[in-house]
């Protein structure tokens, strides 16, 4: 992914002089005279001057906030990491590489702000720059943005930036001649995320969103609930129709109160992070008898809040608790072309992990991913959404039905415990 933003860089520069960009401090710039404004040569293009990786960014969001701009330019960002024409190059060169392993699936996160036109803006990226791949799906990230929204006059109460996200797809599930690019777009986005922002300053509040016109962001239980109501509604409409639904996957308990994880427990399909349900084994015992999904990135949280061995993830997979591994920001994290291997190889060695608990990892993750049925029967089988040994193809999964068997079997102990 690094090598690929250097090819880009390296590409655009050679044609800069018939490239033209907008919106540079409120000017029309030359992408040509840009680069030489930041002192950028082709022959000086390395990944180190790249300036992506995470390093010194421990306990620092603003050091790792700032590694999203390459060569240190938040003009390079804007241009070549956001939607539009060398982002599609990027994009499509990334999917071209990860199409050479059959054997890796692949969601990709595409943020959703919630102003206006948003939703047909990225379908519109999606369907006319031909972004597709078998391997791949994208989910809808909402990040906690509604005061920046507010101030801004893109929206003048919560219930707007709902409707900015959520009224298109309604009306596109209902009548698909009326958003062609949006229907088919809904074909590879295949869920929502939204991530807490425990930094800033949030409201706690009961009024409905049509009425929360103040200028603090909501809580992000607030969020939730409101996003789990659209989707759920939203899914049902889907099913009508015979489409597969979305899964709803917050990003939380990454630092946070652990308040959003008892939210995150009642209302979605699994969550990402989920490092704080170490801090508490009430919600950490109610995870584990739901069996509620919980996608981690060890070496994301190694970079920023929590070093390897104090990491839980070996822990919750003693436990048993259903992880997975995945990635995080590859293209500040890791060394090389396959991320997801990496995540595997480091906790394998940290962990000791055996085949059949790295086995067990991976089929977590395809379980409760967020591609459709047909992929998931296609790889474990017609069977892989029944629980227990029923739902295991060994030859498939790799995973033994006695680790399958005993899972089963100690989670309906505890249950018996319970009297249920």
């Amino acid at each position: 992914k690094i090598r690929s933003n250097g090819d880009v860089c390296i590409f655009s520069y050679k044609n800069s002089h018939i490239k033209e960009i907008f919106n540079v401090n409120g000017h029309r710039v030359m992408l040509k005279m840009l680069l030489e404004n930041t002192g950028l040569h082709e022959d000086h293009l390395t990944i180190d001057s790249l300036n992506v990786s995470a390093e010194q960014t421990f306990q620092r969001f603003d050091s790792y906030n700032s590694k999203y701009n390459p060569f240190g330019d938040p003009d390079l960002k804007s241009i070549f990491l956001e939607r539009g024409d060398y982002f599609a190059e990027l994009f499509k060169q990334v999917l071209v590489k990860r199409e050479r392993n059959p054997f890796n699936l692949y969601e990709y996160n595409i943020t959703i702000e919630g102003r206006e036109g948003e939703i047909n803006e990225i379908a519109n990226f999606i369907v006319n720059n031909e972004i597709r791949s078998s391997q791949a799906r994208f989910i809808l990230q909402i990040p906690q943005n509604y005061t920046h929204l507010k101030e801004g006059g893109d929206i003048s109460s919560f219930q707007d930036l709902l409707d900015n996200i959520f009224k298109p797809l309604f009306n596109v599930v209902i009548d698909p001649e009326s958003n062609p690019n949006l229907y088919h777009a809904l074909d590879i986005i295949r869920g929502l995320q939204t991530v807490s922002t425990e930094r800033t300053k949030r409201r706690i509040s009961s009024v409905p969103p049509k009425l929360y016109n103040f200028s603090e962001n909501p809580s992000f239980e607030y969020y939730l609930y409101y996003i789990w109501v659209n989707i759920t509604t939203l899914n049902g409409l889907l099913s009508r129709k015979s489409r597969e639904v979305l899964t709803f996957r917050p990003i939380s308990g990454y630092t946070g109160d652990v308040k959003e994880l008892a939210s995150s427990y009642l209302l979605c399909d699994t969550i990402a992070s989920g490092i704080e349900l170490r801090n508490t084994s009430v919600l950490q015992y109610l995870y584990y008898l739901s069996q509620i999904g919980i996608t981690m990135s060890p070496q994301n949280a190694n970079a920023v809040t929590l070093s390897y061995p104090s990491n839980p993830f070996n822990k919750f997979l003693k436990r048993g608790l259903r992880v997975s591994l995945s990635t995080s920001n590859p293209l500040q994290l890791h060394m090389t072309n396959e991320p997801l291997a990496e995540e595997f190889a480091i906790a394998s060695q940290m962990w000791k992990f055996s085949e059949g608990e790295l086995s067990e990892i991976a089929r977590n993750s395809v379980l409760f991913s967020s591609f459709e049925k047909s992929v998931k029967a296609s790889l474990y089988g017609p069977n892989f959404d029944l629980p227990g040994v029923a739902g295991n193809d060994g030859w498939r999964t790799n995973v033994s039905n006695i680790r399958i068997q005993h899972r089963q079997t100690m989670l309906e102990n505890e249950f018996g415990e319970l009297g249920f």
